[in-house]
């Protein structure tokens, strides 16, 4: 999946967007962005976690990547806020 197609396909339709605002994460539980950073930056964590996983997930990069690639080519390292990383996996850059 490539170029303008795969990245609208990231884009969350009305729907989609009410649903995920103030609600949490359908991965939640099995996530890994949460083992890979609360320990090391447990302040970090607090915020994207309160943002992302318990907030608006849709906008959630880690989400982004899972819905376009699926969970396996979600990187470890990949976090929530990092959109620009995630629109290059997508784009296949």
């Amino acid at each position: 999946m490539g170029g303008a197609n795969g990245l609208q396909e990231t884009i969350p339709d009305a729907n989609e967007l009410a649903e995920s605002i103030m609600s949490q994460c359908p991965r939640y539980s099995i996530c890994t962005f949460s083992s890979s950073i609360a320990e090391t930056e447990p302040e970090a964590f607090s915020l994207l976690r309160t943002r992302y996983c318990n907030g608006n997930y849709s906008a959630c990069a880690r989400f982004a990547v899972m819905k376009a690639l699926g969970p396996e080519r979600v990187p470890m390292n990949l976090h929530p806020h990092h959109h620009d990383q995630a629109r290059a996996l997508i784009s296949g850059r």
